[in-house]
Parts: structure tokens; sequence; C-alpha cells
């Protein structure tokens, strides 16, 4: 799933402790074991994006979901309505909601929005603010109403939930900054189920835990041809393979080979983490392709700084995973792009453009050799 931004150790800011990751799997700072090396094919192909939208009806896109490819909603982040529902098929604006506020129709800060996999004309926003998670129905939008007929509160049990995926049965499932488990799993009304696996880091100061899993945020994909999770790893070159029944099965590593790197810095009486010179950018994205069972994962690997300065972020990989766990198709894209989404026929691939005002598609009927 995107670039968060990273919390900036003031000029008083006490380092405490220093986190810089080394590459090396036989360090003893992980808790993963089961690498398996992933390898770009030998040959990349390019593809042009061309623009989904009218011009000027994006702002600041941080999100966007697919809906029967005809329509698709998106988080605007810098508009007077955070949430925009439009045409596929014309690129116009259908409808505009979700002011800023704590009411019903309103948030504070909409995060996240997740397809409901138990009736896909139904969709959720997350509020990261108030992890509060509201759902709408398609066809009540396109008549005009814009209230969520569902309003659950995801509960902090185990710790800030960051992003979610809704399972086939209506439940949930959680990645966040959690000091005693890697996913955490909730009830259809956000109660806290169980959690699942290990933090990535073998903790010696379980006061630490959080930040750690901070440290290794990323996106979670439910991938359902094997009733697995694929965690990708937005500041390392990793990808964690679940199983359903709590096992870390295996860590994709590559195509390069980097950890995330950070520096565990203290703010008044609390800790928290800022990115080191050595901080790479990984996935950005992983989504599923539900004809093929095919894995789409954004991936960048560029510095997050050089000199000091924070450089743009704008990834052109997508690397096609297919069911066997390798990588069978490398796609460089002409145009970076932040998020994706594949249409359901897996013949167009969808990003957010890298200055989030537009969408971008790229043709994926091209003889690609794209297949499960």
């Amino acid at each position: 799933m995107r670039i968060y931004s990273v919390v900036t150790a003031l000029t008083l800011t006490v380092l405490t402790t220093l986190f810089s990751t080394a590459c090396s799997r036989s360090s003893d700072k992980y808790t993963y074991d089961n690498y398996v090396n992933l390898e770009l094919p030998s040959e990349s192909h390019a593809l042009e994006g061309l623009p989904v939208l009218s011009n000027d009806l994006l702002n600041w896109a941080t999100d966007f979901l697919l809906l029967h490819d005809k329509y698709v909603v998106a988080i605007d982040k810098r508009s007077e309505h955070f949430l925009k529902l439009f045409s596929l098929e014309s690129g116009q604006l259908i409808r505009s909601f979700g002011t800023k506020g704590q009411g019903p129709e309103e948030y504070i800060q909409a995060s996240q929005l997740v397809l409901d996999r138990s009736q896909t004309d139904r969709f959720w926003v997350y509020d990261i603010s108030t992890q509060k998670l509201k759902r709408y129905n398609l066809a009540d939008l396109l008549l005009g109403s814009t209230s969520p007929n569902k309003i659950i509160r995801i509960e902090s049990e185990p710790g800030i939930t960051k992003c979610l995926e809704v399972m086939p049965d209506g439940t949930f499932c959680g990645l966040g900054f959690y000091s005693n488990c890697r996913i955490a799993f909730f009830n259809e009304n956000g109660e806290f189920s169980h959690g699942h696996s290990r933090n990535p880091v073998k903790i010696t100061q379980p006061e630490n835990a959080t930040q750690h899993s901070h440290g290794f945020e990323g996106d979670i994909c439910y991938r359902p041809n094997d009733n697995h999770l694929i965690v990708a790893i937005l500041f390392g070159s990793l990808l964690e393979d679940h199983s359903i029944e709590d096992r870390t099965l295996r860590v994709f590593i590559g195509p390069d080979s980097f950890f995330p790197s950070y520096e565990m810095v203290s703010v008044g009486e609390h800790l928290t983490i800022t990115h080191s010179t050595e901080s790479r950018i990984g996935y950005l994205d992983a989504e599923y392709c539900r004809k093929s069972g095919n894995l789409y994962l954004l991936y960048s690997g560029q510095y997050l700084q050089t000199k000091g300065k924070r450089l743009p972020v704008k990834p052109r990989s997508v690397l096609v995973m297919n069911k066997k766990g390798t990588i069978s198709q490398f796609l460089h894209l002409t145009q970076g792009i932040l998020k994706i989404a594949v249409s359901n026929e897996e013949d167009t691939l969808y990003g957010i453009s890298s200055d989030r005002d537009n969408l971008l598609r790229f043709d994926l009927t091209k003889d690609l050799g794209i297949e499960g």
C-alpha cells in the first residue's frame, strides 16, 4: 500500500539507541528464517501510462479502489471532501463526500480504503486517527446517499492498527504498531480476537517493541488462493509470507537486499524512530489478482535521502509474482506511481501518479506473457 511521514527528531532530541539494521541474514537481530531469494527475469517490459481522470479533479490522492472496473473511489487528502467517486469510463467526478470532523460522515484522517471481500460493491474507509471504519455501498453513492451504513471502531488492545484487510467471512486482519504480535485479527465489530506471528526484530527491551514494528511497517494483502497473508515491507526489500494458522512460512528478499534502517530516539518521555542515511524505499503496495492468483508488487529500491535532503519518491517498477512464488514479469513504467490496482480481467494496471493529482492506466494486454 503508500508513503507515510516519519517523525523528525527535534534539535534537542537525545539519541538513545542506534538501530541501523544490517543486511546479513545470519544476523541475530531478526526473528525471520527460511529466506527465499527473489530474482528478476532477464527482460523487462516498458509500459506507458495514460491519465484516467479529467484535469483538476484530484489535489493530493493517497489511496484508491476499483469498484467493478467501472468506478474508482479515491482519498483526496487536500480537498474539502476527502472522498471522491469517479467514473472510469468518462473520467468524471460523480460524488464528493466526507468532510473534516468527528461526525458520522466526517473524518479526522481518512487513511485507507478497504474492499469488502464478502460483498464487493461495498467498501470501508479507515480513519487512523479515530481508528474507526465506515462502510459504504456503491449503489447508495450512485443514488446520492453519502451516509455510511455501518461504523465500527478497531480496538487498540494490540496497538495502533495502520492498515487492514477484510477477510471473506467479514472479519478483519490488520498490520500496525503492535507490541506482542505481527498481525492482529478482529471480529466483524472491530473487537480484537487474537494476534499472529512475532515482531520481525528480536526484542531485548519489551518497551521498545512497538517502535520496532513501526520500523518494519508496510502493506498487508490477503491471498485467497492459498489462504495466506503477504506483508510487503515499506523500508526493506522484504515480503513476509504468513499462513492464517499463525506461522511465518517464508520471507522473500529481493530484488535488492536491504532491511529497514532506523534510529530510535527519545522525544520527551517517549521513544520514536527516525530513518537513517541508509534508509531505502522497498515495497509500496501489494495487490492480488483473483483471475490468475498473481501478486502485483510496487517496488522502488531508492534511498530515502541524500546529503540530508529527502528525495522525491517515484517508483516505476512493478513485479508480478506468480502462485509459485517467483517473479514472472518485471514491468518498467514510464511514469512513477505510488499505489496500484489491477482490473478484474487483468488487462489494465492502475496507479496514483507520483504528483498525486491523477490516476494513470497501463495496458497489460500486450504480449507480456503474464500467467498464474
